[in-house]
């Protein structure tokens, strides 16, 4: 079953805006701006709702598979949480967190989605009824 349109929009959008936020949040770490606490969790929460609706599966990266778009994305959030709690302590390192967790973002970011394709095991979800229509 594909995604309804307002969850997969909703998925991209978010995704593009953890993006310039991340990039945003680069600049400022770099220019000393001090505001660098702008982060979100769009592709922990919409990513798994999107890929629920379209392969019946909320998370195949681990501890329960290998898929590198779920993988990657999993590397790209702990690499912000470990900006983001650097930032609210107040830490010296945090600045330099935050670029190296933009420099991460952007390397994921690089690498195409789904590029290894689903590692969903299909054969354990439930059998999909048939295509409608008349029966020959």
């Amino acid at each position: 079953m594909p995604a309804p349109a307002p969850v997969l929009v909703a998925h991209i959008a978010v995704m593009f805006v953890a993006l310039l936020t991340g990039v945003r949040a680069a600049l400022a770490a770099a220019f000393a701006s001090g505001e660098e606490r702008a982060l979100t969790l769009g592709g922990l929460v919409l990513g798994p709702v999107t890929q629920e609706y379209a392969f019946g599966a909320w998370w195949t990266g681990v501890p329960f598979g290998w898929d590198l778009t779920d993988n990657k994305t999993l590397v790209m959030w702990i690499g912000w949480a470990a900006a983001g709690m650097a930032v609210a302590r107040r830490m010296r390192a945090a600045r330099g967190l935050v670029l190296a967790a933009a420099v991460l973002m952007l390397v994921v970011y690089v690498v195409p989605h789904s590029v290894r394709g689903s590692q969903l095991d299909y054969t354990r979800l439930p059998a999909a009824p048939g295509p409608a229509g008349p029966t020959p």
